[in-house]
């Protein structure tokens, strides 16, 4: 596709500000990115959730802001509903 001369290559997926657009206009992509993006930071908070020194409370407020940031951004948008 050209535009102003200029070879513009077609994608069936964009990654734009955070949030996977695709072709077809479904958010599925998008969602299990999120997902992906969710699970890999609570896997990253193993070492923490070992630590028998802290209690469930500490270790809550330490993954709570790894995780729902991911989920947050999917709940503004409607995903998860």
């Amino acid at each position: 596709m050209m535009v102003d001369g200029n070879t513009i290559e077609v994608v069936e997926e964009l990654l734009y500000l955070g949030s996977v657009h695709s072709t077809s206009g479904r958010c599925y992509p998008d969602v299990h990115r999120r997902i992906g993006l969710a699970s890999s930071a609570i896997h990253s908070m193993q070492r923490c959730w070992r630590q028998q020194r802290l209690s469930l409370h500490t270790k809550l407020r330490f993954t709570e802001p790894a995780v729902y940031k991911y989920y947050c951004v999917g709940l503004k948008h409607g995903y998860f509903f």
